[in-house]
């Protein structure tokens, strides 16, 4: 069955009500019915700027049965359509992949994953059109939330390997520093963007280490390293500057004192 309009628009302004009264009307399966191009409900509620309120239909539709895996036409899945970055984009992301979304699923045209839609697509969301000090606060928002879903993706595993096919060659796939890279050579202003410098960093990170959980615990590896060396006699700390004695504290530090201090440093997958 085809979607009606009306249910179309409802679900694309993520108005809960309408939508939830035309399922009640219906078979169990219409939950994953399409429109007419091919898109599901659950794809509808990230048609526009994803807001809170999209967050919560999309969350209503996931718990009825709704098929975070199914794709359009083009191969498309719903985690596909969540990764351009702007408003609740993260939550979004973070919903589907609790519902069981494949973190590294392909569309048909293109096979890219949805890492690939994120950095092909990063500056997607800014008005070029702007006036420039407008644009540039956009361009923050819209980067900000590039890298919130970067985190998100990588942390449930995507990988940063073939993230979508090389057209200009043929020759294979791109990886996600070759996307970057790319982007760059298109928007060398984000050069100075703090937030995709972090992303460049973060793929980097799971590049040398294999694995995001990998990369981001590699600092407690270090340290708790250094702290069985200090606490056996093995090792002093010759630095006496701030942050050494800091660190030398901590390290000294109960063993339950010490881990909740290290709870509170960066993410640790």
């Amino acid at each position: 069955m085809v979607l009606p309009p009306d249910i179309c628009s409802a679900a694309s302004e993520g108005d809960i009500p309408v939508v939830e009264r035309w399922l009640d009307r219906q078979d169990r399966e219409a939950i994953n019915d399409r429109d007419e191009s091919g898109l599901s409900l659950l794809m509808l509620c990230m048609n526009s700027n994803i807001e809170a309120h999209h967050i919560q239909c999309a969350r209503m539709i996931t718990a009825r049965g709704g098929d975070v895996n199914m794709g359009d036409s083009y191969g498309w899945k719903p985690l596909h359509y969540a990764c351009y970055p702007e408003g609740y984009a993260s939550a979004m992301v973070s919903l589907l992949l609790q519902a069981g979304a494949n973190v590294n699923a392909r569309t048909e045209h293109g096979n890219q994953t949805p890492l690939g839609v994120l950095l092909q697509e990063f500056d997607f969301c800014v008005d070029y059109e702007e006036e420039e000090i407008s644009r540039a606060s956009h361009q923050r928002l819209v980067s900000r939330s590039g890298l919130e879903i970067l985190i998100v993706l990588l942390r449930a595993g995507a990988s940063i390997d073939r993230c979508m096919r090389d057209f200009s060659t043929e020759a294979g796939d791109l990886s996600a520093e070759e996307l970057m890279q790319d982007f760059l050579s298109c928007r060398p202003h984000y050069a100075d963007d703090e937030s995709f410098a972090k992303c460049r960093e973060l793929v980097a990170g799971v590049r040398a280490y294999g694995t995001y959980k990998a990369y981001v615990r590699e600092p407690h590896r270090r340290f708790l390293r250094l702290r069985s060396l200090l606490v056996r006699g093995r090792a002093k700390v010759r630095d006496r500057s701030k942050d050494s004695r800091r660190l030398e504290r901590i390290a000294r530090l109960p063993n339950g004192a010490c881990w909740h201090v290290l709870s509170f440093w960066r993410d640790a997958g």
